[in-house]
């Protein structure tokens, strides 16, 4: 077994051979050069290995830094966009908002879902189409359920599915939020009153609305009514 102490006498044998090598005039400067090389070296590639190691840290920290700037912008920005939102949803049910209904859609849901389907998914395609003409109008989403569930479940069901058709809208056609308002009305509205399935699969639905709006807070929405004139 070789020990610390027997380590470290064989390296002062090497070097003291090395020196008398030197001083007898057998080795050449080629000689030390590399006996010089080979000690040298690993400290040299240790300390490469560590600049490198050290500059992948700040890499990944500013990466790191610009994800959560990111996010907080992100984050302030959802904030006042659901800040907008319900001050549109609030001057529509308190009635401060005159408007005219140009249109009304239909998308029903699942039993129990909330997730869009094929056909829902173009009938929003298409009222965002009409959206991009006219920058006047505005969406009332109004989320509905049948009447399976209590009363506070079908609320938040209802809930749901209105953002659900809002969401879809913002992701894939870049409708502001801010010209969105949800509601939810659970079981409270039915479209159809008979008993059955058939009934009760139409009651699972949300109702889109698409409202010209005539006179409006136009701070409180993101972009303005055609032909108005802003200061």
């Amino acid at each position: 077994m070789i020990t610390r102490f027997g380590l470290a006498k064989s390296r002062i044998v090497i070097m003291g051979s090395a020196l008398a090598l030197l001083t007898s005039g057998c080795a050449t400067k080629g000689f030390v050069r590399n006996f010089v090389e080979s000690q040298v070296a690993p400290q040299r590639d240790a300390t490469a290995r560590l600049q490198g190691e050290l500059a992948t840290v700040k890499t990944t920290a500013d990466s790191a830094d610009a994800h959560a700037t990111a996010a907080q912008l992100m984050a302030r920005n959802a904030f006042e966009e659901a800040a907008a939102s319900r001050r549109l949803a609030s001057k529509i049910a308190s009635g401060d908002l005159t408007y005219k209904v140009v249109q009304t859609n239909e998308i029903n849901f699942g039993y129990d879902q909330f997730n869009l389907n094929t056909k829902g998914r173009k009938a929003l395609d298409q009222v965002a189409g009409v959206l991009e003409q006219h920058p006047r109008w505005i969406l009332e989403i109004m989320g509905a359920t049948d009447r399976s569930g209590s009363p506070r479940y079908n609320l938040r069901l209802g809930q749901e599915r209105a953002e659900t058709v809002r969401r879809y809208l913002n992701d894939e056609h870049k409708v502001p939020l801010s010209k969105m308002a949800t509601i939810s009305f659970g079981a409270g509205r039915p479209v159809a009153r008979g008993e059955g399935k058939a009934a009760e699969a139409k009651n699972r639905r949300a109702v889109i609305r698409v409202l010209e709006v005539q006179d409006v807070d136009l701070v409180s929405m993101s972009g303005s009514p055609e032909g108005a004139n802003i200061h």
